[in-house]
């Protein structure tokens, strides 16, 4: 099924997979395009191209139903058992929701990206949601087991009663877990001096399972760089990010040739 008109960023059929973004495939010609960037952190780096991502998701999950309204631009996933949807809303703006995925079984739960919110973070939730047993298990804590990749990275940790918040070490992001509200985590951005138009954010509901809160919050702070080209990187948030051409980051190059021995002499 077309999902709209392709991407600027996908103008070739053939797909390869990202090799900084496991499991998410864009064009051949997106890679090698000379503009290409790479971007960090990921909170500013940007949405990116969100339709490759549904892509990939949409592989993925090949025994979930797929149905859209031309309409309003929203394409929906529906799991087997009808328990759990995944919608993505192409044509969303401003600080609608680009992504909402829910369940509907005994521990209901939802989890909303607002446009703008890298496209790193709802894969990082929605890939590994179609591959969930119907009831995971909900008795593990991800801010205990990611303690020490959050300190790692240089994000503050403050504490307000049964609330727990982390502020990234450039004061742009904040994370915030209070695990008895309906909505036990938040993930914005905040940036000064600016409109707000680049700003995105995550709700994530009191039961979703934590191996997905998990999964989230740690791409959200393992400090890799995101390929982006130019046009992808909100203007606001360049004056915050590290980019650099994707040349600079192909690793370090073969060393020379040793030089052919001299021929024998003739005898």
């Amino acid at each position: 099924m077309p999902l709209g008109p392709p991407c600027t960023a996908q103008q070739s059929t053939q797909q390869i997979a990202c090799p900084r973004c496991p499991g998410i495939a864009t064009s051949s010609d997106y890679f090698l395009s000379p503009s290409l960037l790479l971007v960090s952190p990921l909170h500013v780096a940007g949405e990116g191209n969100t339709t490759s991502t549904f892509q990939a998701i949409r592989d993925r999950a090949p025994n979930w139903s797929l149905r859209s309204d031309p309409d309003t631009g929203q394409v929906m996933l529906t799991s087997p058992d009808d328990a759990t949807t995944i919608s993505y809303h192409m044509l969303a703006s401003g600080p609608a929701p680009r992504w909402t995925a829910a369940h509907s079984g005994p521990r209901p739960w939802t989890a909303t990206f607002s446009c703008n919110t890298p496209r790193e973070l709802p894969h990082a939730l929605l890939e590994p949601l179609t591959r969930l047993p119907s009831h995971p298990l909900t008795d593990t804590d991800p801010l205990k087991d990611l303690a020490e990749d959050l300190y790692n990275a240089g994000w503050k940790r403050t504490a307000y009663g049964t609330r727990t918040v982390y502020l990234s070490a450039d004061r742009l992001c904040v994370l915030a877990h209070t695990p008895h509200e309906e909505t036990a985590w938040r993930i914005a951005t905040q940036t000064p001096r600016s409109d707000g138009s680049e700003h995105w954010n995550l709700l994530l509901s009191h039961d979703a399972p934590p191996q997905l809160a998990r999964s989230v919050i740690r791409t959200l702070v393992r400090g890799e760089p995101v390929m982006r080209r130019l046009g992808e990187i909100p203007r606001p948030l360049r004056q915050y990010a590290v980019i650099a051409p994707l040349a600079e980051f192909r690793g370090p190059r073969k060393p020379p040739e040793p030089p052919a021995p001299p021929p024998s002499p003739s005898r």
